[in-house]
């Protein structure tokens, strides 16, 4: 088997995962379990937004998010994540980093950022 065979295998399994877990309480940490799985990153997050509200969200790995008044905090500032400010102007639903709006100097200079994300 080829490497490339192997990434093609890996990636499959991936979307299985974030499939088997479609329609489900689950579906935001299943996401998340299978991203940080496929990229290999040190903290992956996964929130899923709805047109006014943030619908689900999780951490991977699972402790890495959790402080106290950490929920407190994300949903106190959640109104400076650039995402659900385009999300919420436009309607466009496509999945998008923070990366795609601010530089990481900026998002560093958000409440979001300072309170919850560092």
């Amino acid at each position: 088997m080829t490497s490339y065979d192997r990434t093609f295998e890996q990636l499959l399994d991936g979307i299985d995962q974030i499939y088997a877990t479609a329609h489900t309480a689950g579906h935001a940490d299943g996401v998340a379990r299978a991203v940080m799985g496929l990229i290999g990153a040190d903290l992956c997050s996964y929130n899923q937004f709805g047109p006014v509200s943030v619908l689900a969200w999780s951490v991977e790995p699972p402790d890495a998010g959790v402080f106290p008044g950490g929920d407190e905090l994300f949903r106190l500032h959640i109104g400076e994540h650039p995402v659900l400010a385009h999300h919420r102007a436009t309607g466009d639903g496509e999945a998008m980093r923070i990366s795609d709006f601010l530089s990481d100097m900026k998002f560093r200079e958000l409440g979001l950022y300072r309170e919850f994300y560092c």
